[in-house]
């Protein structure tokens, strides 16, 4: 024996997330992004740009932020798309469809042929129709007149 040695750091692996030492920045960051709108991918690909990582991945799925955003009970972009009439002083396509009585590809096709004005929400690319009275009259006239 020479009495010769070698300092070894042994790190043991970390199989939950919220074990990690930067889990509650994560959570953190992860919440504001999907509050600023952005889409569950859009998040996991910043976080993971910003240097945070899963337990088991080296980088962040969007599962996780999926998970993340789930428990602190932050609906997602999307699903406030789905379930509400107006977003942002504006319509949806389905609240303005929910309130014609009409398919929703009904209310897109209008938009498709520039019937019914409508701009793309920035962080989710869905429609948002304008809250404007009289252009809303002629779109009831015309869906009362094909769906009575």
């Amino acid at each position: 024996m020479s009495g010769a040695g070698t300092r070894l750091v042994v790190r043991p692996p970390v199989h939950r997330g919220a074990d990690r030492r930067e889990y509650g920045r994560l959570v953190e960051r992860a919440l504001a992004l999907a509050a600023e709108g952005h889409q569950d991918p859009e998040v996991a690909r910043r976080l993971t740009a910003e240097g945070f990582r899963s337990a088991r991945y080296p980088d962040v799925p969007p599962t996780l932020v999926e998970r993340i955003r789930r428990i602190h009970g932050l609906v997602s972009m999307t699903e406030r798309f789905r379930r509400e009439d107006r977003f942002e002083g504006a319509w949806t396509v389905g609240g303005l469809a929910r309130t014609l009585d009409v398919p929703a590809d009904w209310v897109r096709r209008r938009i498709a042929d520039g019937t019914v004005p409508a701009r793309r929400h920035a962080a989710t690319g869905r429609y948002l129709i304008p809250d404007d009275p009289p252009a809303l009259a002629g779109i009831c006239t015309q869906a009362a007149a094909q769906h009575p």
